[in-house]
């Protein structure tokens, strides 16, 4: 399963990587702290065999429609966390 980018270098799977699992909104935050650079995957709507590639920032939740993603089960984070993920 390999990760792939499109010409404007943003990165996407073709399938769900096993390292993933869905996603609930308490694996954003630490101590009711929002968890920055936590990477995770919006599974697309649009593109169904496309999982891309994103990390948290501020505000990243009004850029995406983060929170619709969410409620339909297409937002999957990794099963371990990440070394360089911080909190705010």
């Amino acid at each position: 399963m390999a990760l792939h980018l499109t010409e404007h270098n943003e990165p996407y799977y073709t399938e769900l990587p096993s390292i993933f699992r869905l996603a609930t909104i308490e694996d954003f935050y630490y101590n009711s702290l929002l968890i920055m650079n936590k990477p995770y995957l919006i599974h697309s709507e649009i593109e169904p065999g496309r999982y891309w590639g994103k990390r948290t920032k501020e505000d990243f939740m009004g850029y995406n429609d983060f929170y619709t993603f969410l409620a339909r089960n297409r937002i999957y984070v990794l099963r371990e966390i990440c070394p360089n993920e911080s909190v705010i």
